[in-house]
């Protein structure tokens, strides 16, 4: 679709067209085509190919400029470079179908290795003739004809390669970037082909050229070794993450079968892809027909050939603009885009050219057309890149080669003896009306079907996210998910969506999508990280580290046991379970502490009573299990008899994340086996009651229930950081009893008028709890003075003051 310079040798006369076409799916008008401000340079993967293109281009900017020294060397009578181009042009046009189709069947990134194997081969023959002094027309020929094979075969890989390196949003900075290489490379070239050649003869400038390869082929050779998730990130049939728009069963459907002609037939269901492919093609003949006739026009009628050099150079600057600036062009209809400029200002800058303006006016012309057409045609190719199957994305690339490599040396032959037949500025004219036809045409078979399209467009891309949605909510319920759960935070970061696993210190195991499945994998944590990640966190990541979180809905927190701060011990719970064994006798003080840890975490607490087989009467404990532990549901288990499995299976249902809180030995790890028939380790409970740490990390299990386990070790320390809810969704009665106290801040204590002792008195509120009660407010107000430090230092104040007074009544 860009303007090519059609006196450029080789295939790099097209290599714009080659790097910009793309995958996904869906067809024509697709309005959702905005440009995150992320950079491809972020991906190790595009750094790499990128390297190696910018040095490989500079190598095949110095091809025209020598092969034309070459060609002056062995040849006087004025055919040696028309039969060097028939060469190039001849095999590349002849197998350029056969290379579009073995690039869409087998490994691109092998495909483009052997390619440019083929092309160094091309160069070696006329570097070996040229050392050896045998130097001959022939051996020029059969090195352009075999790097014609290479391009042929090169080109369409390329053409398929980009999308499994760069994601969709990061697409078109990636084209821009390429496209403002290649052209650079093309300038810098010719003047670095005439110093080469001046310095050491012609085989010095063919060796830099074949130094640019072997550059190329080790840095494609390291992209083949790179892991999947490091390619593939478009998330294809091979998916890695990031798919966001199209899914890898959407993909699979529209899976293109092998064969050019299948290829072929592809194209009348995109037809903004067709009809912009076809109005390409006079584009490509006139740019053609200008580079033949511009030289002699500037020198008959425009003042001297000077004329045309400064013409040249407004292109040549124009083109450069364009392909930086195409980076950072928000576009939402591209083919509308691609459509004006191509009808309009390509023909207007044939009508100024054949008016014969001031040098002012047409340079100016000539730098915006080459503005414009460049951002174009970047925007195009994008376009096509989200649109085309990947499964037929070489084909496709290949047919548009096809239709260039056609139209150019028709272009070069016909140009000449037409202005000759018309004249020159008539013949411009022609030109112009020809290319605003065809334009107008291609509006007709567009525009009239625009809205039709664009609403079945819409339906198609709605229908097609909420497929996606319903496939990734189907995946993390996996996980622990809750039905219904906003999944916002997949989106708001580039990467793959999943959950902790298990914490390794700044190394975290992760269960994350990929595709239509999850992977286990071990990443790095980013150091830009607002919130440091527990278990159970849901998270965003990429190839190698975790790049964000998603909310938390709950959280399990007690203080740090190093005195300093808040330690979360666990995100994303729906239930906790309170884990307390009969073995040794219900401790009912554990309980109320763990309730109110529970209750303070969000998530809804289940008293779980385990090794029921070694007591005569579990009733009674359960009794005393829902006195201490009011509002919620107390279950008796047995790992041994199996007592009470099926209802925690229950509970554990589908996209449910439970928790078990206890100490340890109080059986956890044993009804995680009963439950799961897993191989985690049971350590022996000693005399008193206590058990060793069999769980010694937090760890995320799936169950065979459908949900999520996250098991947490014994827990050494029962300080609480309790809130007033936990303390009286725990204490019920008794914060119902304080709303009869004479004063709003009673302590309970021997206050005047205290309701909470006058219902210890009367039997409603047991002493024990209410003594528990006392015990873990102390706690909540030492936990708050450690975080006040003022606090802290008047509550030490206070101390020594009494101890003073103690002192002086000695």
């Amino acid at each position: 679709m860009r303007p090519n310079d059609p006196t450029k040798f080789g295939c790099n006369a097209c290599h714009r067209h080659a790097y910009s076409h793309f995958n996904a799916e869906k067809d024509y008008f697709l309005t959702s085509q905005s440009v995150r401000s992320g950079s491809p340079f972020r991906l190790s993967s595009f750094r790499l190919y990128y390297l190696g293109q910018s040095i490989s281009f500079l190598g095949d900017g110095i091809v025209p400029m020598t092969f034309a020294f070459a060609a002056l060397a062995v040849s006087d009578s004025g055919w040696g470079m028309p039969i060097v181009l028939l060469s190039l042009w001849g095999t590349r046009m002849l197998l350029i179908a056969p290379g579009g189709n073995v690039s869409d069947k087998y490994n691109r990134v092998t495909v483009m290795i052997a390619a440019d194997l083929v092309r160094l081969l091309a160069q070696i023959i006329p570097v070996f003739a040229f050392i050896t002094n045998t130097a001959t027309l022939w051996h020029l020929g059969i090195s352009a004809a075999l790097y014609g094979v290479g391009t042929a075969f090169y080109i369409p890989a390329s053409i398929g390669l980009l999308p499994r390196i760069v994601p969709k949003e990061s697409l078109q900075k990636a084209n821009s970037w390429i496209e403002l290489t290649l052209n650079t490379g093309l300038l810098a070239g010719p003047a670095l082909a005439t110093v080469l050649v001046s310095l050491g003869g012609i085989q010095t400038a063919l060796l830099f050229d074949i130094a640019t390869f072997l550059i190329s082929i080790a840095c494609l050779s390291v992209l083949f070794r790179l892991p999947k998730g490091q390619l593939l990130t478009n998330g294809l049939e091979e998916s890695d993450d990031g798919r966001t728009a199209e899914s890898v069963n959407d993909e699979k459907e529209n899976e293109i079968p092998p064969g050019f002609l299948n290829g072929l037939r592809l194209l009348p269901r995109y037809p903004g892809v067709l009809w912009l492919m076809l109005l390409s093609c006079p584009v490509q003949f006139s740019i053609a027909s200008i580079s033949v006739l511009g030289p002699i026009i500037a020198r008959d009628s425009l003042g001297g050939i000077a004329f045309w050099a400064g013409l040249a150079t407004a292109l040549a600057a124009g083109g450069l603009a364009g392909s930086f600036l195409a980076g950072w062009v928000k576009v939402k209809k591209p083919v509308l885009l691609v459509l004006v400029v191509l009808t309009i200002c390509q023909p207007i800058q044939l009508v100024l050219f054949g008016l014969g303006l001031n040098i002012i006016v047409l340079a100016v012309s000539f730098a915006a057309t080459a503005i414009l057409v460049t951002i174009a045609g970047i925007l195009f190719d994008t376009y096509v890149q989200i649109t085309v199957p990947d499964s037929a994305l070489s084909r496709v690339g290949s047919i548009e080669q096809t239709l260039m490599s056609v139209m150019i040396p028709i272009g070069f032959a016909v140009s000449l003896p037409m202005a000759q037949w018309l004249g020159s500025s008539q013949y411009l004219y022609s030109l112009a009306a020809i290319i605003a036809i065809c334009g107008l045409i291609a509006a007709i078979f567009l525009f009239p079907r625009q809205s039709r399209i664009d609403e079945s467009q819409t339906r198609m891309t709605q229908r097609s996210r909420e497929q996606q949605m319903t496939a990734l909510r189907d995946l993390l319920t996996q996980l622990g998910m809750p039905t219904g759960a906003d999944l916002n935070w997949t989106t708001r970061d580039e990467g793959r969506p999943g959950r902790i696993v298990a914490m390794h210190g700044r190394q975290v195991e992760v269960m994350a999508v990929r595709g239509d499945a999850l992977e286990h994998v071990v990443l790095d944590l980013s150091r830009n990280l607002a919130t440091t990640p527990v278990t159970g966190d849901w998270v965003v990541v990429n190839a190698d580290r975790v790049v964000s979180l998603g909310g938390r809905t709950t959280n399990l927190s007690r203080p740090d046991p190093s005195g300093q701060g808040v330690q979360v011990l666990a995100a994303n719970i729906d239930h906790v379970m309170i884990v307390l064994s009969l073995e040794r006798g219900l401790n009912l003080k554990s309980l109320e502490r763990l309730s109110v840890m529970a209750w303070d975490s969000g998530a809804l607490p289940i008293t779980v009573l385990t090794k029921a087989d070694t007591v005569e009467n579990p009733a009674e404990a359960v009794a005393e299990a829902a006195l201490a532990a009011p509002g919620t549901e107390i279950l008796l288990t047995s790992a041994l008899t199996g007592r009470g499995l099926d209802r925690l299976r229950e509970i554990m249902a589908v996209g449910t994340t439970t928790t078990m809180l206890g100490a340890s030995g109080a059986g956890k790890t044993s009804l995680l086996n009963a439950l799961e028939d897993i191989s985690e380790k049971v350590r022996e409970v000693n005399t008193s009651g206590e058990g060793r740490h069999a769980t010694s990390a937090r760890r995320l299990y799936q169950l065979s229930s459908g949900g999520v386990l996250l098991d947490l070790p014994g827990i050494r320390s029962l300080d609480l950081l309790a809130t007033e809810e936990g303390m009286e969704e725990t204490f019920v009665e008794i914060a119902e009893s304080a709303l009869r106290c004479r004063f709003h801040d009673c302590e309970h204590g021997t206050e005047p008028g205290c309701a909470v002792q006058e219902s210890v008195k009367v039997g409603e509120i047991l002493q024990r709890r209410l003594d528990n009660w006392h015990k873990i407010r102390r706690e909540m107000s030492y936990q708050e003075r450690k975080g006040d430090a003022a606090l802290m230092a008047k509550q030490r104040a206070e101390w020594k003051n009494m101890t003073k007074s103690h002192r002086s009544r000695k």
